[in-house]
């Protein structure tokens, strides 16, 4: 009888320790990643002759807007939320390894954000369907997604290729310097060593690196929303709203490190809006094919 009484329960505790790692987790994302720079980023100052980072701290924001709407949507049926799953996952994955490969920084809080999904994904309800998800790729998507993978990967080579460069020359300036070396030191030795965005990159490490990831988890996403696996529209409009805050900074801060300028920021803006139009289309379709059946049946009845 208790043994009986003990299996009933574990589905409740494990549902229970589900909701509470999850709710962690978007504590986690909302308060230890640059989620509130989407907002303050379009506000930061800059300082007379500085390369201005607004561009950097917005994007920075929207990345990790990916995992946070993907968390949030966990707490309700996550049964029909697997690529909401896929879009915690995968961005987190790659920000995570692009910055320890690329830039070669650790930070211990990273660990949370690697054994916390992984826990979420252990316990998940629907696990099995997270290992095994059942696809019903659109051409639409799959297209749209094939449309903006081209330049979003020269733009992630571009970035992380200015990452490497300034990890390549900071050890080497760094190393050079003595440990009581002033300010003007550092920074002359920096001048004379790099320039232009390979000087930004060094004095913002980090920040070319994070900005490869974007892009890259981009892609990532929205191959997943054109497969269309369980929950497909929430990383489909996801997915679209961060390249279009992309695509707005862009336009806003034309000059900014890693801005595009106006003629990419508009087409950053206008695939995400086609992405938008086009899952809502494919929505559409799929429940008019549903009702058929229904009202098939009815009047057979």
């Amino acid at each position: 009888m208790e043994s009986s009484e003990t299996r009933s329960a574990l589905p409740v505790v494990k549902r229970v320790v589900f909701v509470v790692l999850v709710l962690v987790s978007i504590l986690f994302t909302a308060l230890l990643t640059p989620v509130p720079f989407l907002v303050l980023g379009w506000f930061v100052e800059v300082g007379p002759g500085e390369v201005s980072h607004k561009v950097h701290e917005i994007s920075f924001g929207a990345l990790f807007l990916l995992p946070l709407v993907g968390l949030i949507a966990q707490l309700r049926r996550p049964h029909s939320k697997i690529a909401a799953m896929y879009q915690v996952v995968l961005p987190l994955a790659t920000t995570i390894v692009v910055l320890a490969v690329v830039a070669g920084e650790g930070d211990p809080i990273t660990i949370l954000f690697v054994v916390f999904p992984l826990l979420i994904v252990v316990l998940h309800p629907a696990r099995s369907q997270l290992l095994r998800p059942a696809l019903a790729p659109s051409p639409l998507l799959l297209g749209l997604a094939a449309v903006a993978t081209i330049p979003l990967l020269l733009f992630a080579f571009d970035q992380l290729r200015v990452a490497a460069e300034a990890g390549r020359i900071a050890p080497q300036v760094f190393d050079a310097l003595p440990e009581d070396a002033t300010d003007a030191e550092v920074d002359r030795a920096l001048e004379n060593a790099a320039s232009g965005e390979a000087l930004q990159a060094i004095e913002h490490y980090g920040h070319w690196s994070v900005m490869g990831a974007f892009a890259l988890s981009i892609v990532a996403s929205s191959f997943i929303a054109a497969s269309r696996p369980a929950g497909w529209r929430i990383t489909a409009w996801t997915t679209a709203a961060v390249l279009i805050v992309y695509g707005a900074a862009s336009l806003a801060f034309p000059a900014d490190a890693s801005a595009q300028g106006g003629f990419w920021g508009v087409l950053a803006i206008l695939w995400g809006v086609s992405f938008v139009a086009a899952s809502l289309q494919e929505s559409a379709a799929a429940s008019d094919t549903a009702a058929i059946p229904a009202s098939s049946s009815s009047g057979a009845g």
